[in-house]
């Protein structure tokens, strides 16, 4: 998962995407005007309701989001 801040038309936008890497597939996209910790929870709760309770990535991190680092 990202999200970044965009520019539209002088107003800030927030876009977050999940994505999955080894099927180099986007699973979900959300774009809003607020960028606060509500609006990322509505987005996240998405993806995690259809595809299931599967560790979460976040910015290319190498631990999953609120989870022990994965085993080498």
């Amino acid at each position: 998962m990202d999200e970044t801040m965009a520019s539209v038309e002088g107003t800030p936008a927030w876009i977050w995407v999940a994505f999955e890497p080894d099927l180099r597939a986007m699973l979900d996209f959300h774009a809003g005007w607020r960028g606060n910790s509500i609006d990322a929870y509505l987005f996240i709760r998405r993806p995690v309701r259809r595809y299931g309770g599967v560790p979460i990535y976040t910015d290319g991190a190498r631990t999953p989001a609120g989870g022990p680092a994965p085993s080498t």
